[in-house]
């Protein structure tokens, strides 16, 4: 028998708009000039603007700045440097597809292909990159062996690694 679990059912409950990254500081950062600065009293939203601003492509550069007054008292002096291009969303490890060149993507008929029982051009192009990349570790390593053997000739106190 299964068991359901009890929810109450309410209606005309409008769904919030989607937050965006750094939403609050989208404004404030619209209004910069690359060259100003600003002083920030709290670390979070001195990070949060850096942040902010790559999303959006602005490039911040901060300092830490103490009171002359109290030296444990300090505030963030931020720079807008420069604009830069807008990070976009990307998939949680960018680099399991940086061997893919610029003008080749993985695309839906890949995986079409696999279900039809071919591997797909993309995923064999991946496969000889990564054999290649080993190959050439393999070859360093030779490579590495035989000029340690040929300076331990002329040097005794040189080990093998």
């Amino acid at each position: 028998m299964k068991k359901y679990f009890k929810a109450k059912v309410e209606k005309g409950h409008e769904i919030p708009p989607k937050k965006e990254r750094g939403a609050k500081y989208i404004d404030f950062l619209n209004s910069l000039e690359v060259g100003d600065s600003f002083v920030v009293e709290d670390e979070n939203d001195a990070n949060g603007i850096r942040q902010a601003g790559y999303w959006v492509g602005r490039k911040f550069t901060v300092r830490k700045t103490y009171s002359d007054k109290d030296i444990k008292k300090f505030t963030f002096r931020m720079w807008y440097t420069e604009k830069v291009e807008p990070i976009t969303r990307r998939s949680k490890n960018p680099k399991s597809l940086s061997l893919i060149n610029n003008e080749q993507e993985i695309t839906s008929n890949s995986f079409n292909d696999l279900t039809n029982g071919r591997i797909p051009n993309d995923i064999l192009f991946l496969a000889e990159q990564l054999e290649e990349n080993k190959m050439i570790v393999e070859d360093m390593k030779k490579i590495n062996k035989v000029v340690l053997e040929e300076l331990s000739k002329y040097n005794t106190n040189l080990e093998d690694k």
